[in-house]
């Protein structure tokens, strides 16, 4: 998906503005359906159906995050960025994620954009890993797009492996308790900043304040520092870092 971090601040992602013009940025009812889930192609379909064309979806986010920094001038820009993981590499991805978490929980799609991996992660999730697919989202544009693509795909598939639920707001702030149940979490952080070895400091003191032990986080071509724990790693095809020959590392971790 698409992310944008501010640390000790509003944290998510960037991806498209809302297509439909929903009215309003609510967050509806956990939705929650069958246990058995469609294929990887099925899922492939019906993202193309409820997001539309490539191109039409990139202008539209750059459109959205102009309009955020320009309302939020607090913002950071650097940490408002647009992307989105290959959805066979992300099904690789959570599927490792999977064979680590210790204990019940939800899995959260920090910086969750229009929801199209928090869509994906609640179908493709093995039954019985997680309680929630949950998606996390600064920017209404894109929270609101996210809602309703959710209650587009009820009518399209048959249902879901796991309760769905977006959330618009900070993911970092302590009232909402939105990280607290969390047995693991996803951010697309190719371009987020960073020092000279990748590490993102204040991202895994944020992570490790909001979190509890024994919690997964996986971070797209970035790392985290300690009380964090590298505990796999993976590689894929990433197209849009740069064209087809480009790869993305998803690096796992563990919170001791």
């Amino acid at each position: 998906t698409a992310s944008a971090f501010q640390p000790q601040g509003p944290s998510t992602g960037m991806s498209q503005v809302n297509p439909l013009n929903v009215a309003s940025a609510e967050v509806l009812p956990v939705a929650s359906a069958p246990t058995t889930g469609p294929s990887l192609d099925n899922i492939q379909d019906l993202l193309s159906q409820l997001y539309g064309h490539e191109r039409v979806r990139r202008l539209n986010a750059a459109m959205s995050k102009s309009n955020f920094l320009q309302a939020n001038p607090h913002v950071d820009k650097r940490h408002m960025t647009y992307g989105e993981l290959p959805l066979e590499l992300f099904a690789n991805t959570l599927n490792r994620i999977a064979g680590l978490v210790d204990r019940p929980g939800s899995f959260v799609d920090l910086g969750s954009g229009v929801g199209r991996l928090t869509i994906a992660a609640a179908l493709l999730a093995p039954t019985g890993v997680f309680t929630e697919s949950r998606g996390i989202e600064i920017v209404a544009d894109l929270h609101q797009s996210a809602v309703e693509a959710r209650d587009r795909a009820f009518s399209l598939l048959p249902g879901y492996a796991l309760p769905l639920s977006f959330h618009l707001g900070d993911a970092f702030d302590p009232t909402n308790g939105l990280l607290s149940d969390a047995s693991a979490l996803y951010c697309y952080s190719t371009t987020w900043q960073c020092d000279s070895d990748l590490v993102m400091h204040d991202l895994s003191n944020s992570l490790a304040q909001a979190m509890v032990p024994g919690s997964i986080v996986a971070m797209t071509d970035r790392k985290l520092a300690s009380p964090f724990v590298l505990v796999d790693s993976l590689t894929g095809s990433n197209p849009e870092k740069g064209g087809p020959e480009a790869i993305s590392i998803v690096n796992i971790y563990r919170l001791e």
